[in-house]
């Protein structure tokens, strides 16, 4: 092994266990302001890699006016975008303040966050409290949707929920993440798509600690009927837990490990390890899978959209499919199928994580550590489960995608001119 492939692969080998040894801790819920890293008053975080606003996708833009006018920074929304494009506002990556955002990612100075600690290496990330838009509706200022329904749940969210989330995580001294993800594989969630199991958990866990520490039996119950409703609710708490994993094997020399895996509905992007904080970018493809209603179908759909890859970047979502059955028979795949794919990922990944495993795949651990070298060299690229959001905004499906294979070439001959 000649000597630079053996710090390749003595730096991948480190990134994995750092990944391993992670304990992400839900220990607060703050006003993101206050606590995200870089935060400004002025400032809306959107998913995915840098994206100017004349590219910006139409959920996206959509979700930016929303949170401009939720904050009262513009009177209309005319007033919003003139204000955005006068530089007045400012819009940047989730990714690059710590933060990872659901779908159109938005998140604005006000919202309240979920504040989850890295334990064992003692970084954080945030991913904001998701309740903001009624039940199972596509009225979600995440899926590029503001209106006065919308803006009454943001208010209850920043007002009623989150103060009531914060007293019962304080008083429970934080709520271990990464023991609901393990629990949540073993009842069949694959923790991207499918998180009903999470959700459950999550909620029996917090539910005690609310009603201990006074909050009313109305607030209890409408934040019960919420994650009742909203299955998906313990996504928002895995993909800051999966950053906050993610992060901590950022910036490890000669590392071919991708960190970072992300969609804005414009371009998808990839960070790696050991080549710092540039962006690797290509198209987002299309997604392919479950529309809501026969009204939709791919025209309407915008292109692959948010940070929840960040589950994938981990071992998560697509790379548990095998885990999940019932969400390949939603969208019109097979048990076989879903076995196929987590095998795939095998192929281009560096480990296995014995913090979670697969009972579909005799307990396997799952696939962790995807390699830019593997992904090309194998010619598999990653697969990724996600929602469909509509082009004009709204929660129009759920389905798979590939992600690029271009930025992973390009990341390659990068790390390969880097090394010589």
């Amino acid at each position: 092994m000649n000597d630079v492939k053996k710090k390749i692969e003595e730096a991948n080998k480190k990134a994995v266990g750092i990944m391993i040894e992670a304990e992400p801790i839900l220990t607060d819920i703050q006003k993101a302001v206050d606590v995200i890293p870089g935060m400004k008053e002025n400032m809306v975080l959107h998913s995915g890699p840098p994206v100017t606003w004349d590219r910006m996708s139409g959920p996206q833009k959509e979700g930016v006016i929303g949170a401009v006018l939720h904050e009262k920074l513009a009177a209309s929304p005319a007033d919003a975008v003139k204000r955005v494009e006068h530089g007045e506002i400012l819009i940047e990556p989730c990714h690059e303040h710590s933060s990872v955002g659901s779908m159109a990612g938005i998140t604005s100075a006000s919202s309240p966050v979920f504040v989850v600690k890295n334990e064992t290496h003692g970084n954080y990330a945030y991913h904001q409290v998701f309740f903001d838009g009624p039940g199972r509706q596509s009225s979600r200022l995440t899926m590029g949707v503001y209106n006065e329904e919308v803006e009454q749940a943001l208010q209850w969210r920043r007002d009623v929920l989150a103060p009531a989330l914060r007293a019962a995580v304080h008083a429970a001294g934080g709520i271990n993440l990464r023991n609901i993800i393990a629990r949540a594989l073993n009842m069949g969630d694959e923790c991207h798509n499918r998180c009903v199991a999470g959700t459950y958990r999550f909620t029996m866990e917090v539910v005690p600690y609310m009603l201990r520490t006074g909050i009313s039996q109305e607030t209890v119950a409408r934040f019960v009927e919420a994650s009742t409703e909203n299955e998906q609710f313990f996504l928002f708490l895995g993909m800051p837990a999966c950053k906050a994993i993610a992060d901590a094997a950022h910036n490890i020399p000669y590392s071919t490990v991708v960190t970072c895996m992300a969609r804005n509905g414009t371009n998808t992007g990839i960070r790696v390890s050991g080549l710092g904080s540039r962006w690797f970018t290509a198209p987002s493809p299309p997604v392919e899978g479950l529309y809501f209603s026969s009204k939709y179908g791919p025209e309407d759909a915008c292109p692959d959209m948010g940070d929840s890859t960040i589950t994938e970047t981990v071992g998560l979502g697509g790379f548990t499919l095998a885990n999940s059955p019932a969400f390949m028979e939603m969208v019109g795949g097979t048990v076989n199928d879903a076995l196929d794919y987590t095998r795939q990922m095998y192929e281009i990944t560096v480990a296995r994580n014995k913090n979670f495993l697969l009972p579909f795949l005799n307990f396997q651990g799952s696939p962790l550590g995807i390699d830019i070298r593997k992904v090309v060299e194998k010619d598999i690229t990653p697969i990724c489960d996600t929602g469909i959001a509509g082009r004009k905004g709204g929660f129009i499906g759920v389905g798979i995608s590939r992600q690029p294979m271009e930025m992973f070439k390009t990341a390659l001959k990068d790390f390969a001119e880097k090394m010589g």
